[in-house]
Parts: C-alpha cells; structure tokens; sequence
C-alpha cells in the first residue's frame, strides 16, 4: 500500500527535488510552500509522514510542530525535520519530531529514515 507524504520545504528545487524522488519510490506525494499551507492540507488529509522545514515564511515549522502536537488526529503521523537551522534542534517543539536531519542532506538517507520510521508504524 503506498505511503502519503506531505512535504513542507519554501524552496522550490528542494521541494521539486523531494517530492520527485519520493514519486519515483512510489509515495504519493503532495507539497505546502509553507507553514500555512502545510496546516491547511494537514486538515484536509492527514499524511502517513511530514517532511518538514522550520524557517518558512507566514507560520514557521515549529508553529506547525506546536499546532500538531496536541492533536489526537496527527498521533500517527511520523515527522521528519529537514532544515538548515541547526540550532532548532534545541527549541522544545523539535522534541516533538521522530528524526531531525539538518541541510544539506543526503536525499538517500532521507528516503531510507522515511522507509524506516513508516515500516514501524
């Protein structure tokens, strides 16, 4: 059965970049530009995982992370920090996220923790 994915990334070509090797790995994928979107397509349909940048314009992912983490709805989800703010591994929100990956990143170690953290869910 195909995982879904929801990938939350401002920069385009990373956001193209991911979202198209997950396609190839048979993930369906979808893509927020930001934090907004992102919360507004996580009430639309919950995904199996949230890659997730942290500084993204409108609402950053660490107000996305707080925004999901009291919520019954996203318990299952897995949540996938990928940034190049390397100090936000030290905010509390990030406590809340199953990996923290910090850019640039391996886009196969990537797929390999999101096959990891999905098959033992």
């Amino acid at each position: 059965m195909m995982k879904d994915i929801l990938i939350a990334e401002d920069n385009g070509d990373l956001r193209a970049i991911f979202a198209r090797v997950f396609e190839h790995s048979d993930y369906n994928v979808r893509v927020a530009t930001d934090g907004q979107e992102t919360i507004q397509q996580l009430t639309e349909a919950v995904p199996d995982m949230l890659i997730l940048d942290i500084n993204m314009p409108r609402v950053s992912g660490l107000d996305v992370l707080t925004h999901i983490k009291d919520n019954p709805a996203y318990a299952r989800m897995k949540k996938v920090i990928v940034t190049g703010n390397f100090l936000a591994q030290h905010e509390p929100e990030a406590a809340f996220a199953d990996a923290f990956l910090v850019k640039p990143v391996s886009i196969a170690d990537l797929v390999k923790l999101s096959e990891q953290l999905l098959a033992n869910s």
